[in-house]
C-alpha cells in the first residue's frame, strides 16, 4: 500500500467531482486547480502530475482507476480501462522485446560467426576505447 500526498489526493478528488464519462481534464486545468507548475511552451510537462497519477492507481485504498490520453486524464469507466490497459501492455511488451534483443547483443559479444566477404568474423557488441585500439 502506498500513502499519497496531499497535493495526489486534490487531484483524485478534483477527478472525481468534475467526472464526465465522455470528457477529459486537460494537464493545463488539472495544474491549475490542484497546484502543479504548468508551461505552454513545454513539451513534457507536469512531471509530478504524472507521479501522483502513477501513485492513485498503485494506491491499494483508491479503487478508482485514473486513465490517461493525449488529451488529458479521467477517472475510467470500464471500456476505457480496459483500453487504457491494452494500450498499457502493449507499450511494455514492445518495451520488453527491445529489452530481450539487447540482452541477447550483450551475450554474443566475442563470439565467433561465419562471414561472408566484408564482415567481421568476431561480434563485437561494445565499442573499444582508445587506449584498447592501440594495443591491436
Amino acid at each position: 500500500m502506498s500513502s499519497l500526498s496531499s497535493r495526489a489526493w486534490r487531484l483524485y478528488t478534483y477527478l472525481k467531482e468534475h467526472y464526465d464519462e465522455e470528457k477529459f481534464i486537460s494537464k493545463k486545468e488539472l495544474a491549475e486547480n490542484c497546484g502543479y507548475a504548468y508551461n505552454d511552451n513545454s513539451q513534457r510537462n507536469c512531471v509530478d502530475m504524472e507521479a501522483d497519477v502513477r501513485a492513485i492507481n498503485d494506491c491499494d485504498i483508491i479503487q478508482k482507476i485514473v486513465v490517461s490520453d493525449s488529451k488529458g486524464y479521467k477517472i475510467g469507466n470500464e471500456e476505457q480501462v480496459f483500453d487504457y490497459l491494452n494500450k498499457r501492455f502493449s507499450r511494455d511488451l514492445k518495451s520488453m522485446k527491445l529489452n530481450w534483443k539487447l540482452t541477447r547483443k550483450v551475450k554474443m559479444d566475442k563470439q565467433m560467426r561465419i562471414v561472408f566477404g566484408q564482415e567481421r568474423d568476431t561480434i563485437e557488441t561494445f565499442i573499444k576505447n582508445k587506449l584498447e585500439n592501440e594495443e591491436e
